[in-house]
């Protein structure tokens, strides 16, 4: 049996690795982000679930950190659909009307299978916010004297 993935903490580089100061190793990570972005945007071919099954992430996931790092550095009201459009480059509608195909049963099964090797989120981190209306009427009114 393979051991569990790496959590992101473990992604850093060793300590063998000269590092350079933290502001630089940010923006060096930022560049390799925005890479990754663009080369899957240019490879729409290649399926989402054939991701899942060869590399455990997919487009949607990429969208997941995305707002997850958005929601823990300030940016609260960001919604996945946001997240979608800045990985796909467009609303994520209308990116499956023109590449997503159904997926084969061999697919489906190869998912299944590997379903315990697969990115895990934190589903709660990922619960869009209320709409502004719906919080103002949940957050409690104070009475003025």
């Amino acid at each position: 049996a393979r051991p569990p993935p790496p959590t992101h903490a473990a992604h850093r580089a060793p300590p063998t690795v000269p590092m350079v100061d933290a502001q630089t190793t940010e923006k060096i990570e930022a560049y390799a982000f925005r890479a990754l972005v663009a080369h899957m945007r240019e490879r729409a071919d290649v399926s989402n679930i054939d991701q899942m099954n060869l590399a455990g992430f997919c487009r949607n996931c990429l969208a997941k950190w995305y707002l997850v790092g958005a929601r823990k550095n300030g940016d609260a009201a960001m919604r996945y659909d946001d997240a979608l459009e800045r990985v796909y480059g467009e609303p994520y509608g209308d990116w499956k009307k023109k590449h997503q195909t159904k997926a084969t049963d061999a697919q489906m099964e190869s998912f299944e299978k590997n379903k315990h090797l697969h990115a895990k989120h934190d589903e709660a981190a990922l619960r869009d916010p209320p709409p502004p209306a719906a919080a103002a009427a949940a957050a409690p009114s104070e009475k003025i004297p």
